[in-house]
């Protein structure tokens, strides 16, 4: 991929494979009452071709913004979202639930809601929730606070979910890898992420609104990201390029995997 007509700024170096690539479009920065995004012309995203990402500093990164109340409320307290989110599993879920057991253990890898639990729990499943920061969920399902890339699980699971939440992690690939050692042999994964496909270079770049350096540190497309699961013992089973606002990651990819057996 070439980028021609753009500002050089610093570069950066890749975390994947170590090369040097120049910034070409810079990071936005999000307002709730003001206006939606503001572009800072200091902070962006380099591309590297060793694994087709979007990527920025990881100094850029913010992690204090998921302790913040009101950016869960965003997230969680809206109706909409809440349906939104839900809509993976009534898509995704019948895939699984034909060829999964009624017990199956379920882990959600960065909380989302309890909609999702819900939805696992009514299909017998026993559901596990992991986030960095402490949430109330129901009774009934098990949370677990913690980093997923740093804490060590000792139990495995046969359905993993994990909703634009790669998009965050520093080390992506170690962390799809770990995915691969605490499921069980022929579990599912499912991974959702932006997918920088949907940029518009032609018009305007930012119009692609997950340019935000503080959250999003890696961006990949699907094939790329497919390639790499394939590489560490998953089978793609369906992959998905998303323009339906059903969803709440508009413009996203969906991949829905399982691990060699």
């Amino acid at each position: 991929m070439q980028f021609h007509g753009k500002k050089r700024l610093a570069p950066i170096k890749c975390p994947l494979c170590g090369s040097e690539n120049d910034i070409i479009v810079n990071g936005l920065i999000h307002h709730k009452k003001e206006e939606y995004f503001t572009i800072d012309e200091d902070l962006g995203y380099a591309f590297c071709n060793c694994h087709n990402i979007f990527y920025t500093d990881w100094g850029n990164m913010d992690r204090n913004i998921y302790f913040d109340p009101d950016y869960v409320k965003d997230y969680a307290d809206q109706p909409h979202h809440r349906k939104r989110y839900c809509q993976y599993a009534m898509t995704y879920f019948p895939i699984i639930e034909k060829e999964i057991r009624k017990n199956a253990t379920f882990l959600e890898v960065g909380y989302g809601m309890d909609s999702l639990l819900d939805e696992a729990a009514k299909r017998g499943w026993k559901t596990t929730a992991i986030d960095m920061v402490k949430k109330k969920i129901k009774k009934k399902h098990r949370f677990i606070q913690g980093n997923f890339e740093q804490i060590e699980l000792k139990e495995k699971f046969d359905i993993i979910w994990s909703a634009h939440t790669f998009e965050h992690f520093k080390r992506p690939i170690l962390a799809l890898k770990k995915c691969w050692h605490i499921l069980n042999d022929g579990g599912w994964i499912f991974i959702s992420m932006p997918d920088p496909i949907f940029v518009d270079w032609g018009e305007n770049p930012y119009t692609w609104a997950h340019w935000i350096c503080r959250e999003h540190y890696i961006m990949w497309d699907m094939d790329s990201f497919s390639e790499v699961m394939e590489e560490n013992g998953f089978r793609v089973v369906e992959s998905k390029h998303n323009l339906e606002k059903d969803y709440t990651g508009h413009t996203d990819f969906h991949i829905l995997a399982k691990k060699h057996g």
